[in-house]
């Protein structure tokens, strides 16, 4: 019987996290093989790699709780990139964002293979002065909460973290504190008293990981290496103020981001929207976190933003006194309807908030959504936190399909897929069909289309990106009600297709190795998600914001990645461009930029972030790609 291996990236539930490699009826548990995020960020950014040794002191007091920054930590405050800044992998953190260390390297990649424990990543204050403190009767102290696994992989007993102290006056690290456990952890706070010896312009503190990972452990071939043993870092304080601030944390905070606002897909096709209505989630999920000693009054509210109007629409405020160190769970009425109109595709940012008291931290008050409508029924979330495969002796032909109950009648166009990035891009050669199934009693029925072109996952592709795999021009299967999309693997190796397990949709994956169909739930004891596999609709491309999923013929090329004053366009296999027209949208979704086709670009007016930037060419082609300003 073919083996079923199944393995994580960055969110897995508690109960898996019990160890490193779990047998679970013929499955293994294993990490994937790169983050993603962290390796698109930092592609091409070598001074972001490195340690910012001539970046000036700070004064105090530093703090810093990575609810403002995402994906690698803030330049002002910290002098690496190496830990993954993210709201993924911790559990319940003392507020929304932590800053993960793992054994990911800064370019997305396993640091070893070794079941000796190795220094991994690293996370670097800048400089701070604290030289107006020597001789005084002040005392500075650090603070901070760590947490080992939370929803990631758990480190094994022989792992470790640790902090260091750097002396300016001897130019060492000098160890001051070390943490074990094989053990899923809640948030533990640390409060350390700065020694007088350190008070010197320049002192640094950093945080770091101690990986192991042993060779023979390892399954899967290349694609199987993994990202293991994780440890969040949460609410670093430093300063020169009482012990009590440290004790008694004055913030009221988001814990989690919010949920996506339909019942059971995450987004479905624009032009299925007015069929749909009863898909819409009639609540907003609020989770948060009062750390006060006392009571407090919480008016708290949210808004929705129709992008391609920029309409907002806000609702009534709630309000409701909240006991001190408490966390609350909340769902408050969503009363907004998403409404197709005569616009290409539907994008809204649903944007929900709290009233804090003054002087308090506001960075962590507000947490955001961006609901997206184009060409595809989508369960996942866009984001891979497991790999899912069927591999082993007999797997060769092995079918995969996901059940998709449409709500209208429409053409589909083809199937987008997200694989994860393997080793040396070991599954890249790996083939397979693109096949389509129609319903019959709760499974898949009858063959509807088989591809006769054989596909291989394209790992070489842009990080994060599905990879829209068309059928042909001239086949047009309509279809309605319910529908399996997914594909007949030629081969015994392990595909590596991303597992989104924000979601409970295991029961809709459908499983054929040797003649009958089965749910991977008859089969096996699976944790929630879905296989990150959408069918595509309508027309035969999509248009706007949402070709940044789209294979490109005719691709774009942009330098340098990251941007900063800058950007430069150079268009593949086009010869000859007489004029277009250039938008950028950042990450919310928010037009920030509109001028004429050229091929260098002023962006000195965007602030540091995540870009996406759509070209239409008079020639009719339209081309779409990402970047980052980094200043």
């Amino acid at each position: 019987m073919s083996n079923f291996y199944y393995f994580f990236h960055k969110i897995a539930l508690l109960a898996v996290m019990l160890c490193l490699f779990v047998q679970v009826k013929g499955q293994t548990l294993i990490g994937l093989t790169e983050n993603q995020e962290i390796k698109k960020s930092l592609q091409t950014d070598n001074n972001r790699k490195k340690s910012a040794s001539a970046v000036k002191s700070v004064e105090l007091p530093f703090f810093d709780d990575f609810s403002t920054i995402s994906i690698y930590p803030d330049p002002g405050k910290w002098a690496d990139s190496y830990a993954f800044v993210n709201s993924s992998f911790p559990y319940l953190p003392t507020t929304i964002g932590v800053a993960t260390l793992d054994a990911i390297d800064a370019q997305g990649n396993v640091y070893a293979i070794d079941n000796r424990p190795t220094p991994s990543d690293t996370l670097t204050s800048v400089p701070v002065n604290l030289l107006p403190y020597k001789g005084t009767s002040k005392q500075v102290i650090l603070s901070f909460f760590y947490q080992a696994g939370g929803r990631g992989e758990i480190p094994d007993p022989q792992d470790s973290l640790i902090l260091e102290f750097y002396s300016v006056n001897t130019s060492q690290w000098i160890h001051i504190w070390k943490v074990t456990t094989d053990t899923s952890t809640p948030f533990i706070q640390v409060i350390k008293a700065v020694p007088d010896s350190f008070y010197e312009d320049g002192f640094r503190f950093r945080f770091r990981n101690y990986t192991s990972m042993s060779p023979d452990e390892v399954k899967g071939k290349f694609g199987a290496l993994s990202n293991v043993d994780q440890w969040h870092i949460d609410y670093v304080k430093l300063d020169a103020d009482n012990l009590s601030t440290h004790e008694k944390i004055s913030d009221i905070a988001f814990v989690e981001p919010l949920k996506g606002m339909l019942k059971q897909y995450v987004s479905i096709p624009w032009t299925h929207v007015n069929y749909a209505q009863d898909i819409m989630r009639q609540y907003t999920r609020y989770v948060l976190r009062n750390m006060e000693d006392s009571a407090r009054t919480l008016y708290r509210s949210y808004y929705v933003k129709d992008l391609n109007t920029n309409k907002k629409y806000f609702f009534n405020q709630f309000d409701e006194m909240i006991l001190p160190d408490t966390m609350i769970y909340r769902n408050d009425p969503f009363d907004f309807a998403y409404t197709q109109t005569q616009s290409e595709y539907g994008r809204y940012e649903v944007v929900a908030f709290i009233t804090t008291p003054p002087k308090q931290f506001w960075g962590n008050d507000t947490v955001k959504h961006f609901q997206e409508f184009s060409n595809y029924y989508a369960y996942d979330d866009g984001t891979a936190e497991f790999g899912f495969g069927v591999s082993g002796e007999s797997s060769y032909g092995a079918l995969m399909a996901v059940r998709f109950p449409l709500y209208r009648e429409d053409t589909i166009r083809g199937i987008s897929m997200f694989f994860n990035k393997t080793r040396n891009h070991y599954t890249s050669g790996l083939e397979f069909n693109l096949c389509v199934w129609n319903n019959r009693n709760g499974e898949p029925g009858d063959l509807l289309y088989v591809s006769e072109e054989t596909f291989t996952p394209d790992t070489t592709l842009g990080l994060l990106e599905f990879k829209n795999y068309m059928f042909p021009v001239d086949l047009n299967l309509i279809v309605s009600d319910t529908i399996y999309v997914g594909l007949r693997q030629l081969t015994e190796d392990f595909l590596n297709i991303g597992y989104d397990n924000s979601c409970n949709d295991c029961s809709n994956i459908m499983i054929n190795t040797s003649g009958p169909w089965f749910t991977y739930t008859e089969k096996n004891q699976l944790y929630n998600g879905t296989l990150m596999i959408r069918p595509l609709f309508g027309r035969k491309s999509s248009t706007g914001i949402a070709e940044k999923n789209s294979s490109v013929k005719n691709g774009v090329i942009l330098y340098p990645i990251p941007a900063s004053d800058q950007l430069h366009i150079i268009l593949k296999d086009t010869d000859y461009v007489t004029s277009g027209e250039i938008q950028i949208f950042d990450i919310s979704g928010r037009l920030v930029l509109t001028t004429g086709f050229s091929e260098i670009i002023s962006i000195n007016h965007l602030q540091s972030g995540l870009y996406y930037i759509n070209i239409r060419l008079t020639t009719g082609e339209k081309l779409a790609s990402k970047f980052i300003i980094s200043r």
